[in-house]
């Protein structure tokens, strides 16, 4: 199922994606706490709002999307969507996760397991959840969480 372009949401993601670059770009060293509050980078310090903007961004296409099919069909298929993100999501993720494996750069196993189970929004690098590398896939892990509850709920 095709949902409708809205050119309007690209600005939308070039903005989310401006502020989680300027924040990431934003932690920097800095020398002191005092230079750093003083810069232009203490402005950008909230690129957690870009994140939440993606988030917003998702939920309103998926819901657009699942109100049409109901619109269309006079109910929301559930097994068709879990298939359709299974099918747009699965294949590139668990390929990212088996090449940073065979690269090595999974520093332990509760990395990987919290990793191939989208639940890296809970296991974070200080309680040994692993690095860097995959730190960044607590957003898509949200991300799940949401496509597996709302359609349901929604339904």
């Amino acid at each position: 199922m095709k949902t409708e372009y809205i050119p309007t949401l690209d600005g939308w993601r070039a903005v989310a994606i401006g502020m989680v670059i300027a924040y990431h770009a934003s932690m920097v060293p800095f020398g002191t706490v005092e230079a750093y509050r003083s810069s232009w980078a203490y402005l950008l310090r909230f690129g957690h709002i870009g994140v939440a903007l993606f988030f917003g961004i998702s939920g309103f296409l998926i819901t657009t999307l699942l109100l049409r099919e109901e619109a269309r069909n006079g109910r929301i298929s559930l097994s068709k969507f879990y298939i359709r993100r299974c099918f747009r999501i699965l294949p590139a993720y668990y390929a990212l996760l088996g090449s940073i494996t065979i690269l090595g750069l999974i520093t332990s196993r509760a990395e990987l397991m919290s990793s191939l189970c989208f639940v890296r929004n809970y296991i974070h690098e200080g309680a040994g959840g692993g690095s860097y590398v995959t730190g960044h896939l607590w957003s898509l892990a949200v991300e799940e969480h949401f496509y597996l509850l709302w359609p349901g709920l929604l339904a």
